[in-house]
């Protein structure tokens, strides 16, 4: 079921962008930027969330030609061509270790034709904090998950790295569309990149072992305020994930 629910994902990407030739997103500015699809490319993302991702990593590389890759906190990114894409999913480990792989398209930006990529995350920014209720219609629907939160005291507004789950069954930018149409949000917008062609060499796969970062342990409450303690009742969250404290 699971491997059924990722590949009708790519497909639905790769058929929606397709069938009209062209999408579009909003950048960090709310400016439309117009897109299409790059079909000899993928990038094949490894969520560091599941138990096996290091093996699962390791796997991948082992029988792929990768034109850039990148480690993130939550993310193992590999950017590879058509050809290593159709190997990969030819692979008998492959069924398995789709579980916890998302894969995003490769896309060209309209008038300079730049190379880009779109990871499985959106960054969205709120008006104000107490919209995240707003949100949160967004993060149960989708099935997305709170990867970060960062308040801006300046202007009072808060933003929340969103990512997409396995129970997703929608693309990044068709999220991100949305929520920015919606009109209840200052900004939403995929995280997108540019592949650093021929720097790849120099990332090494993270240890799975290493000590967690300082922003691990933070806690927040719903509206992005870092708390020195977890609250005696109610909803708070911590590694990305909402949790809950019942009073005793």
């Amino acid at each position: 079921m699971k491997k059924e629910l990722f590949l009708s994902l790519l497909l639905f990407i790769m058929c929606s962008t397709h069938a009209t030739a062209q999408t579009y997103y909003y950048d960090s500015y709310a400016k439309k930027i117009n897109i299409t699809l790059n079909e000899d490319r993928f990038l094949v993302n490894v969520l560091t969330d599941s138990d096996n991702w290091q093996e699962i990593t390791k796997r991948i590389l082992a029988n792929v030609q990768p034109l850039f890759k990148a480690s993130e906190q939550d993310l193992f990114s590999v950017y590879i061509s058509r050809k290593d894409y159709e190997k990969l999913t030819s692979l008998n480990f492959w069924e398995e270790d789709a579980k916890s792989v998302i894969v995003t398209p490769g896309l060209f930006k309209e008038g300079d034709s730049t190379e880009i990529i779109f990871y499985p995350r959106i960054l969205v920014t709120l008006y104000k904090a107490a919209d995240i209720d707003l949100l949160t219609s967004y993060i149960e629907k989708y099935n997305l998950i709170i990867d970060r939160i960062f308040e801006w005291p300046w202007d009072n507004t808060v933003s929340y790295i969103l990512r997409l789950t396995m129970d997703s069954e929608i693309g990044t930018i068709e999220c991100a569309n949305e929520i920015f149409e919606s009109g209840n949000f200052k900004y939403s917008y995929p995280d997108t990149g540019l592949p650093r062609w021929g720097g790849y060499d120099s990332i090494d796969i993270p240890s799975i072992t290493s000590s967690p970062t300082e922003t691990s342990s933070e806690i927040y409450d719903l509206q992005g305020r870092k708390l020195t303690s977890k609250p005696a009742k109610g909803i708070y969250i911590q590694q990305g994930k909402k949790k809950f404290v019942e009073s005793r």
